[in-house]
This record gives structure tokens, sequence and C-alpha cells, in this order.
């Protein structure tokens, strides 16, 4: 299902993902850390849902901004109760 539009960065991001979920069956978070402001990372955040309807897989985005705090707190609720395939 994948669609000219889909070259660069959604390809990229669609095959390695496929590759891992193929790969690694174990795999049961993905967590996409991210500089603010960047396209590639915006581009495969408004993808997330798609992605992880497809996989089984959620997908949490964390985006470093510089200005500090707390950012890896997003990640916890999947840490402390992960999904079982």
């Amino acid at each position: 299902g994948v669609r000219i539009e889909h070259i660069f960065f959604k390809l990229d991001t669609v095959f390695k993902v496929g590759d891992m979920t193929r790969h690694y069956r174990d795999v049961t978070l993905f967590v996409q850390a991210n500089p603010a402001f960047c396209c590639p990372s915006l581009i495969t955040e408004a993808m997330a849902d798609k992605i992880a309807k497809e996989t089984g897989v959620p997908i949490v985005s964390v985006t470093y901004d510089g200005t500090g705090g707390i950012k890896n707190d997003a990640i916890v609720p999947y840490l402390a109760y992960p999904r079982r395939k």
C-alpha cells in the first residue's frame, strides 16, 4: 500500500518498522526520539497511528526541544503495563 508519495522519509520508516517487526517478534513498543521541528520526525509522528494498527506495536513520540524537563515520562506507562502479543 505504499504510494509514490511515500518516498524518502516515509518509505524509510515503513521499511524499517516492517523489518523490525518481522525479525524481532518480541517488539512491544517503538519509541521515536525527535529533536524539535525535525521534518522527518513530524512525518513519522503523523504516520504513527497507521503504523501501530498495521504492526500491533504502539509508538510513543518524545520530542526534545532543549528546554529540559521530564520528557521521558511519556514512556513510563508502556514500560509499567506492556502489551502482550
